[in-house]
């Protein structure tokens, strides 16, 4: 007696995607477009929003470390432990060519866990929430925090 297998019985383990390029939105972690680097079981997030005219500018840098503690077939669950770096500088008109310019700088820390969802086989949509400390250099606050993110995988 003899077993034949045809190439479709045998499964092959779907390729491991490292690299996500999407599009995210959190209190602690960024808003902006990200990109995340998660090779294994620890990874990087780096979201950024610039925004430039003559009279304003506005930049959201994020950066956070990310540690998945479980693996589902179409779910992962992992922890975060975010950076949101805010940089603001307007101009106020108060006269006909006088001006004030106002700089402003925020920092905040966040942690918490998450679960990454497999939409399909390419996308994936980030669901985060835990605690974060907001303008820890000026008026600090502690209270929840919410991150959001919906990226494209390869």
């Amino acid at each position: 007696t003899t077993f034949a297998q045809s190439l479709n019985d045998i499964s092959t383990p779907e390729k491991k995607r490292k690299h996500y390029l999407g599009m995210h939105a959190g209190s602690t972690t960024g808003y902006g477009v990200s990109y995340r680097y998660w090779p294994d079981k620890l990874g990087l997030q780096v979201t950024l929003f610039p925004y430039i005219s003559s009279d304003n500018s506005f930049l959201s840098l994020g950066i956070s470390g990310l540690m998945k503690v479980h693996e589902l077939e179409k779910l992962d669950v992992f922890l975060y432990l975010g950076n949101h770096f805010r940089y603001s500088q307007d101009k106020y008109y108060y006269d006909y060519n006088q001006y004030e310019i106002d700089n402003y700088f925020n920092w905040s820390i966040g942690f918490g866990g998450g679960l990454n969802i497999r939409i399909a086989k390419i996308l994936r949509l980030s669901v985060m929430t835990g605690l974060g400390n907001y303008d820890i250099l000026n008026n600090y606050q502690l209270t929840f925090a919410g991150e959001v993110g919906f990226y494209y995988t390869f």
